[in-house]
């Protein structure tokens, strides 16, 4: 920090923009539904870890950071305490 006191992170930028558009746009929404079709194509929804990730993506692209985050962090919780994680 004490090298460069000025770096912040690209998401932290006032004019950074999400390659993939916001969640609720146009492209969004190419997106989002075609990503759920391949994840339940390719795992015909029996990955719960792959569900989660998806889903905090999801959620966490419409909030700030840290609520983004936190978001992360309880669906990681939740896999921890799955069935399928006891394996």
């Amino acid at each position: 920090m004490k090298a460069n006191p000025g770096a912040k992170q690209p998401w932290d930028q006032p004019n950074f923009k999400l390659p993939s558009g916001k969640v609720f746009s146009p492209t969004g929404m190419q997106i989002w539904p075609a990503a759920n079709a391949i994840y339940r194509r390719e795992t015909y929804d029996n990955y719960p870890a792959a569900k989660a990730i998806l889903s905090s993506v999801f959620e966490g692209l419409q909030l700030p950071m840290d609520l983004a985050l936190a978001v992360e962090s309880r669906y990681f919780a939740k896999i921890l305490r799955s069935k399928e994680a006891r394996r």
